[in-house]
């Protein structure tokens, strides 16, 4: 995955600034490394911890629209 294996990682596909606001720009095709992270579980937390911000809610992902 583009972005993850440099330092620091950053996903090319994510938009914004860590911390303030940020979006992914790819979310409905997002590769399986992604989708196995879930707001608030432990890699959510560790990928928190890693940018020195500290736990909070985990945000309502983004609803996807069905055709």
């Amino acid at each position: 995955m583009a972005g993850t294996k440099v330092k620091p990682v950053r996903c090319v596909a994510l938009q914004g600034r860590v911390g303030e606001q940020v979006a992914c720009t790819l979310y409905a095709q997002r590769s399986s490394t992604c989708r196995s992270v879930l707001p608030g579980d432990s890699q959510c937390l560790k990928a928190r911890a890693a940018w020195g911000l500290g736990c909070s809610a985990p945000a309502a992902p983004p609803q996807m629209s069905q055709r």
